[in-house]
């Protein structure tokens, strides 16, 4: 996302799924944001649904899901964590069946911004902002075109 070149532009860029986060600092966030500018028509609309701000964010918060389909049987158990402004995620899945068990793990990190932060980024990328606080599952949209 923070470096790319594509040979055409675009009436609307969607950034969905809060995967925004994943530029981690304010520095590519904007650089992220240029190349976003960079590719949208004049008229174009960029959207953009946030990653939680750093308010929002629990650190030591432990989440399990499980369910069952066909034989097979999946859980995930996940935890939280923080460094400075980056949350950490740490998954682990256990998948069984009549073959047996297998293990997986990941780990997501990504930025956390403020409101404010992500509004100033914007305009440092020379877009205008609004900032919609609800969005589409309650973590807000930026919606964002160039400045005239």
């Amino acid at each position: 996302m923070t470096r790319f070149r594509l040979d055409r532009k675009y009436d609307v860029i969607l950034c969905l799924f809060s995967s925004i986060g994943y530029v981690k600092t304010l520095e590519m966030l904007v650089q992220t944001l240029t190349q976003f500018k960079e590719h949208l028509n004049e008229e174009g609309v960029i959207l953009v649904e946030p990653w939680l701000t750093p308010d929002v964010w629990t650190t030591g918060r432990v989440d399990t899901i499980m369910t069952e389909h066909r034989g097979i049987h999946m859980s995930r158990m996940s935890h939280s964590d923080r460094e400075g402004d980056i949350s950490i995620m740490k998954m682990e899945y256990l998948f069984g069946s009549e073959h047996g068990i297998e293990h997986y793990t990941e780990e997501h990190r990504l930025g956390l911004f403020t409101v404010k932060e992500m509004i100033e980024a914007f305009q440092e990328a020379g877009l205008r902002v609004e900032h919609d606080p609800e969005g589409l599952i309650g973590r807000g949209m930026y919606i964002a075109r160039n400045v005239k």
